[in-house]
């Protein structure tokens, strides 16, 4: 799996330490190897889901696409803080593996 973070090595592990609920303003970018499309999965939404204390480093490893017949991990995955203007069906929920 190829993860494109923003800044340096130091920034990269920071942020894969730090607690969703810190990241709520924050977004993946997610890209599925097969599908080849790109999905969007809000970070509030994921502390929602999972809690607001796991982190990204124990998320990531563990996401797969969500169409059914697909279910890989991803081929790209990226941290923004910018969050797109998208229409709904983009931003789309997720499953995790384990």
């Amino acid at each position: 799996m190829s993860d494109i973070w923003p800044g340096d090595a130091r920034r990269r592990e920071a942020l894969l330490r730090t607690p969703l609920a810190e990241l709520a303003t924050w977004h993946l970018v997610v890209a599925c190897p097969a599908c080849r499309d790109e999905r969007y999965l809000r970070l509030d939404a994921l502390a929602a889901r999972c809690g607001p204390d796991r982190t990204l480093a124990v998320l990531v490893p563990r996401l797969r696409c969500s169409t059914p017949e697909c279910g890989l991990p991803p081929a790209k995955v990226q941290l923004r803080n910018k969050f797109p203007v998208l229409p709904g069906p983009k931003l789309v929920d997720i499953r995790l593996k384990g």
